[in-house]
């Protein structure tokens, strides 16, 4: 049964009670008590029929104060807004390393903070950006962002755009593409109680939550130096990539698509997601090693 359909005494009650949860979620998450008022007031919009595209929700920005051991990734997972808004929003240099207390402007929905060229139009700026003229906000339409300084005041903001793959690397400093398409991290790099052994022990990768036969690519164009079975690991792949001597691999898959020795480019097909191995669902296990050392991937790939 659609929403719509609902009787309105029902509807009224629902939208009451997500509301709740909703600001229950959101209260101890650093936005604004505006910054709530305004979100509550798209889901309002979208339950009662979505928001009519001729009617231009107004571009507004909330504060965001960085607590202990926050991210960029962290923040956009919390706030719903993407880390490519965040960083050009508050023209973040360091991603990695976020000042604590610093406190960012959050936009009220995601895109990038745009420095047009000389004499580019806006119909040039929509079609770089796959977008259109009326998702671009010109800075007099900015509210609540007093910070941008003299040299961004020409700036623009483009909703629903994101940066570039190169604009991405030289922005978060990513050596890596993501492994999969789409990416639900179900267990972080470090020490942790292992599933089956419920002893504390070190995950030295991270794993990424995904159903079997979900499509696995190569991290970064390399070589393949192992492809096959590995007690623990499963069915994996391992690959030699020239920069820093990275390797990268990739285990419990279901299939594997590549063999050893082969060259492989960016983003290339190399496997399925399984659970052979020691698993105990259908995920990716990913590791980065950098010059015969163990890091964590998040700090070198784009899990965007």
């Amino acid at each position: 049964m659609r929403f719509h359909s609902l009787p309105h005494a029902v509807k009224i009650a629902l939208l009451l009670f997500l509301s709740c949860l909703l600001f229950a979620g959101l209260t101890y998450a650093g936005v604004s008590p505006s910054a709530r008022l305004h979100l509550r007031m798209k889901f309002f919009l979208y339950c009662n029929g979505g928001i009519n595209p001729e009617i231009q929700i107004p571009l507004r920005f909330y504060d965001y104060t960085v607590k202990q051991d926050d991210t960029i990734w962290d923040i956009s997972r919390t706030t719903g807004i993407s880390m490519d808004a965040i960083v050009s929003c508050n023209r973040i240099d360091k991603p990695h390393s976020l000042q604590l207390h610093r406190l960012l402007k959050i936009p009220s929905f995601s895109g990038v903070l745009y420095l047009p060229r000389s004499n580019e139009t806006p119909e040039q700026i929509a079609e770089n950006h796959n977008s259109t003229v009326s998702k671009i906000f010109h800075r007099r339409h900015f509210c609540g962002i007093d910070h941008i300084c003299s040299e961004l005041s020409n700036a623009v903001f483009i909703q629903g755009a994101s940066f570039s793959l190169r604009e991405r690397a030289e922005r978060f400093g990513t050596d890596f593409f993501s492994p999969l398409a789409e990416n639900r991290i179900t267990c972080g790099w470090g020490f942790r109680i292992h599933p089956i052994t419920r002893k504390r022990s070190f995950h030295k990768g991270i794993d990424l939550g995904a159903p079997v036969g979900t499509m696995v690519y190569s991290a970064r164009a390399g070589r393949v130096i192992f492809s096959g079975y590995l007690p623990g690991y499963g069915l994996n792949v391992l690959i030699a990539h020239t920069k820093n001597h990275y390797k990268t691999r990739y285990a419990h898959l279901n299939r594997i698509l590549v063999r050893t020795g082969q060259s492989v480019g960016n983003q290339q097909p190399i496997g399925h997601v399984g659970q052979t191995g020691t698993a105990t669902g259908p995920h990716l296990h990913f590791e980065v090693n950098r010059e015969g050392v163990l890091i964590n991937p998040r700090d070198v790939t784009d899990f965007r």
